[in-house]
């Protein structure tokens, strides 16, 4: 992960990235969330599965989420002093809040 940003701009979802690169000043991290409902509503329409799985889908894969957190960083899934930015996907939207992320990191070139 750090070989990558090295690199030049670049893109990290999860995997504790704001914790791993947190000794560089040219990183913005971000959180998006959603309402469970509304995640799990994408989650019927993004994968076709019934109601009772897209529960389920989206239980565990908070619980893995939270738990690599926790595991390889130490700290806790969702709370916002982890990150610069947290966004409400579900307020916003998703296009919203791809304007909002790249219109912030345009103000920190």
């Amino acid at each position: 992960m750090q070989a990558l940003a090295e690199k030049g701009p670049c893109i990290i979802m999860g995997r504790g990235a704001n914790r791993i690169l947190n000794f560089r000043d040219d990183v913005l991290n971000i959180f998006i969330y959603a309402d469970a409902s509304l995640r799990q509503k994408r989650i019927i329409e993004e994968y076709g599965v019934k109601e009772a799985q897209a529960e389920k889908i989206l239980q565990e894969t908070d619980r893995r989420r939270a738990s690599y957190l926790r595991t390889y960083t130490g700290q806790v899934f969702g709370k916002a002093e982890n990150y610069h930015l947290c966004i409400d996907s579900g307020v916003i939207g998703i296009e919203n809040a791809v304007k909002l992320i790249a219109a912030t990191y345009q103000t920190l070139l």
